[in-house]
């Protein structure tokens, strides 16, 4: 049986960091034993030896550790017909001490991994020995740093030579979200409802109506947010998420609008949800329904079936995926690919700090594979130090400090230029060691610019200026042109 995190009192807002959980992932380094993905370097190629990095607490304090990694894409736990570990070991040394905000002094753990040739998938995991105990290092990223070894993330993943921007043509790209129940019904239909809380209505077929103004406005990829069936009118609780809500549309609509956008110049990107399915998704169901289900390893179950792992362990309706099994790992990689098949550019990927590195390199090797300039674009909302970690992982991350910056200094004028300037240049220098980086001032999941510049079209205007001029694909939730 698994255990929850320490303390369930996340966040406030969808996938936000919050500094107190700043705070205690910094303090909880004291008691742990992480690794953190720190590798150098962080895109390895196959001339590249790979440092493997782990940092252990003064109260962990363990003996001796190694690294066990394995070259053709198993996992590190693998073992022959006689039990034989089929994985190669390398073996750790304590480097030094470091001093960490909160935690004190930590220990620095260090080993290497030879050079492997380009396309090489390494996945590996960190053993260490306190005693006679064994450890294992776990990811102290995003909200993992809470949870124990037995539910935590302690497989870890890159693959050499893998991409570190996205495609030329997203690089060039002026991108818009489109908030489909929100945006157009086709042939002027009327909304289904006024409720906030309902489906309004807004479909593919609507989107397709609106190409010509889009392909005018100089839009070149559409991101739509979630499509497929769900109890909510955002849709990021899927209950199937390879079919569309018949109230969006069909599949087919889907194939119609992605070939019609094509020929005016303009990719369609989906919004993907690997993070978590809705509480009623037929394998959550069947999950819940006996123990023995063939999809229980598909979750993970604290107090089986009333107590599982949910989004930021705050909405039952959202039960968490467990890419530990190779079931649902498959399954999702199957999802996204039956996408791609269908005419999708690639994925904006919801909540990415919900998996670690070992999904995510298996998860972009399989699109890459099956479609080589499809994009993958992370909403990583964590510190910039774990966001630059996606690099070599995923193609791009959305901007999140950015973002932040920009409606601070030309929507509530809390920063001057200077400010604005300083941070510019200091972020420039420090994410630029990570994944490409997309721009933004708002979207789905905060308040429009308008609104907290408090209706000043001029303040909007100028922010939007920056956002188009910036050497960045920007990214213009609809409506916000409108001004």
């Amino acid at each position: 049986m698994s255990h929850p995190p320490s303390n369930v009192d996340i966040a406030g807002v969808p996938g936000d960091l919050p500094p107190d959980q700043v705070v205690a992932r910094y303090a909880s380094a004291r008691y742990q034993f992480r690794h953190d993905n720190a590798i150098d370097p962080a895109a390895p190629t196959e001339s590249d030896d790979v440092t493997i990095t782990a940092f252990c607490g003064t109260v962990a304090a363990i003996a001796s550790a190694v690294v066990v990694y394995t070259t053709d894409g198993t996992s590190p736990d693998d073992v022959d017909a006689t039990g034989k570990r089929t994985a190669h070991v390398a073996s750790m040394v304590r480097v030094s001490v470091q001093w960490m905000p909160f935690a004190d002094y930590v220990e620095v753990w260090q080993a290497v991994i030879p050079r492997q040739p380009n396309g090489t998938t390494v996945r590996y995991r960190i053993d260490g020995a306190i005693g006679d105990r064994a450890i294992r290092a776990i990811d102290g990223h995003g909200f993992w740093f809470r949870y124990p070894e037995e539910s935590g993330i302690t497989c870890f993943a890159y693959r050499v030579g893998s991409r570190t921007a996205p495609p030329d043509w997203f690089r060039d790209a002026v991108v818009y979200q489109v908030f489909i129940d929100r945006f157009r019904r086709g042939a002027d239909a009327p909304p289904l409802s006024t409720d906030l809380q309902k489906k309004h209505g807004g479909n593919l077929r609507g989107v397709r109506d609106a190409l010509p103004y889009l392909q005018e406005l100089g839009i070149t990829c559409i991101w739509l947010t979630p499509i497929g069936p769900a109890p909510s009118y955002h849709r990021y609780d899927s209950t199937d998420p390879t079919q569309v809500d018949p109230v969006a549309g069909t599949v087919d609509d889907f194939v119609e609008l992605s070939r019609d956008a094509a020929a005016r110049g303009i990719r369609i990107m989906l919004d993907f949800v690997p993070s978590h399915l809705s509480s009623k998704h037929p394998a959550f169901v069947d999950a819940t329904q006996s123990p023995d289900s063939p999809y229980a390893d598909w979750f993970v179950f604290y107090d089986w079936p009333d107590r599982y792992r949910s989004f930021l362990e705050t909405v039952a309706t959202l039960p968490s995926i467990d890419t530990n099994s190779r079931g649902a790992r498959a399954y999702l990689i199957q999802c996204a690919r039956v996408w791609l098949e269908r005419g999708a550019a690639g994925f904006r990927i919801d909540h990415a700090i919900g998996h670690g590195s070992d999904f995510w390199t298996e998860f972009a090797s399989a699109l890459h594979d099956a479609q080589p300039d499809a994009v993958t674009l992370a909403e990583a909302t964590d510190t910039p130090d774990a966001v630059n970690t996606y690099r070599g992982r995923l193609d791009s991350v959305l901007d999140f400090p950015l973002a932040a910056a920009i409606r601070r200094t030309f929507g509530t004028l809390e920063w001057d230029i200077a400010a604005f300037d300083g941070f510019l240049s200091y972020h420039e220098e420090f994410a630029g060691r990570g994944p490409y980086r997309v721009a933004f001032i708002d979207n789905h999941d905060m308040d429009r610019f308008l609104h907290i510049s408090g209706g000043d079209v001029r303040r909007l205007k100028v922010a939007l200026f920056f956002l188009l001029t910036y050497p960045r694909t920007p990214v213009l939730y609809y409506g916000t042109e409108v001004g």
